[in-house]
C-alpha cells in the first residue's frame, strides 16, 4: 500500500561521520576525496533501525516480480496466489521484491519507464498493471500489504544493472537507454561478435562512471521510499555484476571506480536515512554482493569500506552459483565484525538440484559458515515448499537427511580458467578444489576434492541418531574404477561398492573419520593403463538419520 502521511522528525543525534566523494575529477576521471561530511539520524530512529536490522530473518525470499509478466491475472487475490501466499505461515520472515529491471518497472513509478507507458511493451503486461490499478494498488503495493498482514517485512529490490534486455527480453530495453547510448557499455552491433559467456555480450549494462546513471538510479530508488511502505531497499549488485569498463576486458575495477561506487552507495544510505526520518520509521539499506572481498573489488565494490562506513544494514551474499558448497565464512565474519548480518544465497535455477536433500545440505553449509539466515533466489513455489518450511531453522535441520556434494561447475568452467575470463560469478569465490569435474593425473599424484559437510556426523553417531553416511565418488571413464585408490581426510577408503555402468564408487567409512566443515577426498590412479584421461565427476556424502 502507499505510505500514509507521516510527519518529519528533527535529526538531533550524529550517528555516522562518513568520508565524502566530491564531484571534482582527477586524472582518468576518478573522483577526488572531499572534506568529511556527515549523515545524521535521530537517536530514536537509530535505535529503531538497529532493532529492525537485527530482527529474526530465517529466510529472505527474493521474488523477481514476474507474476505480471507470466500470464494474465484475474484479480489481486489471483496475483498474490501466484507466489506471495506460498510464503505465508512458513519460515519466510522477509520478502525481497523486485518489480522490474534497472530502468523499467511494473510498479506505478513516475520517474522510470513502466511496462504500460508510454506505450504497451507487451499487452498482457500492461493489462495486468491496469487491472491492479483499478483495484487501488499495484504489484509492489499489494505485496507489501499482504506481507505486512502476515507479519513479514518487505524490501524493494533494485536490480541496478539488470541486462535481461540483452539476453532474454528485448521488450525490456527502455527508452531511457535508447536516449542515452553513451551510458551503456557497448552497442548491439559490437555485442554480436562475442559469445554470451563474454562480458562484452552484456552491451546494455549501465556504465556507472556516468553521473547521469547514478543520479537516475538514485531517483528511482528514492521515489519508492517516498511512495511505498517498504521496510527497506535492496541494492542488488549481483544481477548483473558489471559496472565499469575494465570488466569488459576481464580486468578489475580501478581505485577511482571503487570510489565512485562507494559514493553511489553512500548516496543511497543518505537518502534512506532522510526518508526514514520523514516518515518516522527506518528504511533499512540492503546490498547483495559477491561472496568474497576480492570478487567484490573486481567489480568495483569496496565492501570493507562500505562496512567500515556503515553504508548498509544487511548483506545477502552471492548468486547461489557455488551451492551446495558455501564459501561464505570470510565475508560473513567481516559483516559480523561490523555489526551487519549476512545471508548466503541459494538458488533453484540452472542446477537440476530438485531433491530436498541437496537444499538441506546447502543450507546446513550456510549455517555452518555463520549465516544469520538463508536467502532464496529464483525459487518461486506456487504453494508452500519444503524449502520454505525447513531450511530456516538450523536446529531442526540438523536431524534431516542431506546430500552434500562438491559443486558441479561444468556449465561455468570458463569462470575457473587460470586466469578466469570473467571476474565475477564463481571466479575468486569458489576454490578450484571444490569444483568438479577434475582430471586425475596418471601416477602417484592424487586429485584432491574439498567437500563441505555442515553436519556433525561424528557427534550424531555418538548420539545414535545417525543411520548412515555414505561417501560416493563418480569417476570417468567407468573402466578406471578398478585402478582408483581413494582416501578421506588422509585415510585409505576400502570395501567399495561399485557401479561399473555409471562409474560410481560407494564407501561407508567410520563416521569418526568425517570432519565438520571441509573434508578432503583424494583420488589417484593406482594403475596407469587407461588410454582416456580419467576424471572425477562427482563427490557426494549421503547422510541419513534415524527416524
Amino acid at each position: 500500500m502507499y505510505r500514509r502521511g507521516l510527519g518529519e522528525i528533527a535529526c538531533f543525534s550524529l550517528v555516522a561521520v562518513l568520508a565524502g566523494i566530491a564531484g571534482a575529477q582527477t586524472e582518468a576521471g576518478s573522483p577526488a576525496p572531499e572534506t568529511a561530511r556527515t549523515i545524521t539520524e535521530s537517536k530514536a530512529m537509530a535505535q529503531m533501525r538497529e532493532a529492525a536490522k537485527n530482527r529474526q530473518r530465517r529466510i529472505i525470499y527474493n521474488n523477481d516480480g514476474n507474476e505480471i509478466l507470466i500470464r494474465r491475472i484475474e484479480s489481486v487475490e489471483d496475483f498474490l496466489g501466484m507466489r506471495i501466499e506460498a510464503a505465508v505461515g512458513t519460515q519466510v520472515d522477509s520478502i525481497s521484491y523486485c518489480t522490474g529491471v534497472a530502468t523499467m518497472y511494473g510498479h506505478d513509478t513516475q520517474i522510470a519507464e513502466r511496462f504500460d507507458s508510454p506505450e504497451d511493451k507487451v499487452k498482457d503486461w500492461a493489462d495486468n498493471m491496469r487491472l491492479l490499478r483499478k483495484e487501488g494498488t499495484d504489484q509492489l503495493g499489494a505485496t507489501i500489504h499482504r506481507a505486512h498482514q502476515a507479519g513479514m517485512e518487505v524490501f524493494w529490490s533494485h536490480r541496478v544493472n539488470d541486462i535481461h534486455d540483452t539476453i532474454d527480453f528485448a521488450e525490456l530495453f527502455s527508452q531511457w537507454k535508447a536516449r542515452h547510448p553513451e551510458c551503456l557499455m557497448s552497442t548491439a552491433e559490437d555485442a554480436k561478435t562475442y559469445p554470451q559467456s563474454s562480458p562484452r555480450y552484456w552491451w546494455t549494462a549501465l556504465d556507472f562512471e556516468k553521473p547521469d546513471v547514478r543520479e537516475y538510479l538514485l531517483r528511482i530508488t528514492e521515489e519508492v521510499c517516498q511512495r511505498y511502505d517498504v521496510d527497506g531497499i535492496e541494492m542488488d549488485y549481483f544481477r548483473y555484476p558489471m559496472f565499469f569498463r575494465p570488466n569488459l576486458d576481464s580486468k578489475p575495477a580501478t581505485q577511482g571506480q571503487l570510489d565512485i561506487l562507494t559514493g553511489f552507495q553512500r548516496s543511497i544510505r543518505e537518502m534512506g536515512v532522510r526518508e526514514g526520518e520523514k516518515r518516522g520509521r527506518p528504511i533499512l539499506v540492503v546490498a547483495r554482493v559477491p561472496m568474497s572481498v576480492t570478487a567484490c573489488r573486481n567489480v568495483g565494490i569496496d565492501i570493507e569500506r562500505w562496512l567500515q562506513e556503515g553504508l548498509l544494514d544487511i548483506m545477502p551474499l552471492g548468486n547461489g552459483d557455488a551451492w551446495p558448497n558455501i564459501p561464505a565464512r570470510g565475508l560473513v565474519k567481516l559483516g559480523h565484525d561490523h555489526g551487519v548480518p549476512a545471508y548466503p544465497c541459494l538458488k533453484y535455477s540452472g542446477y537440476g538440484k530438485d531433491d530436498i536433500e541437496s537444499w538441506r545440505a546447502a543450507a546446513a553449509n550456510a549455517w555452518r559458515a555463520g549465516a544469520d539466515g538463508i536467502y532464496f533466489f529464483n525459487h518461486f513455489p506456487g504453494e508452500p515448499s519444503p524449502q520454505f518450511k525447513e531450511l530456516g531453522d538450523p536446529a531442526s535441520l540438523a536431524g534431516l537427511d542431506k546430500r552434500f556434494a562438491a559443486t558441479d561447475v561444468a556449465p561455468y568452467e570458463f569462470l575457473l580458467l587460470d586466469p578466469p575470463q570473467h571476474n565475477f560469478g564463481l571466479a575468486e569465490v569458489l576454490p578450484r578444489s571444490m569444483g568438479l569435474p577434475r582430471n586425475i593425473p596418471a601416477g602417484d599424484e592424487p586429485t584432491t576434492v574439498v567437500l563441505q559437510i555442515g553436519d556433525d556426523i561424528p557427534a550424531a553417531a555418538k548420539q545414535k541418531t545417525l543411520a548412515g553416511a555414505v561417501l560416493k565418488i563418480r569417476i570417468s571413464p567407468p573402466g578406471s574404477l578398478d585402478a582408483s585408490a581413494c582416501t578421506l581426510n588422509g585415510e585409505t577408503l576400502t570395501s567399495a561398492k561399485k557401479d561399473a555402468e555409471e562409474g560410481w564408487l560407494a564407501f561407508e567409512p567410520n563416521p569418526s573419520r568425517y570432519r565438520v566443515g571441509e573434508n578432503e577426498v583424494s583420488v589417484r590412479l593406482a594403475k596407469s593403463e587407461a588410454k582416456t584421461p580419467a576424471r572425477v565427476l562427482a563427490v557426494e556424502c549421503h547422510v541419513t538419520y534415524c527416524k
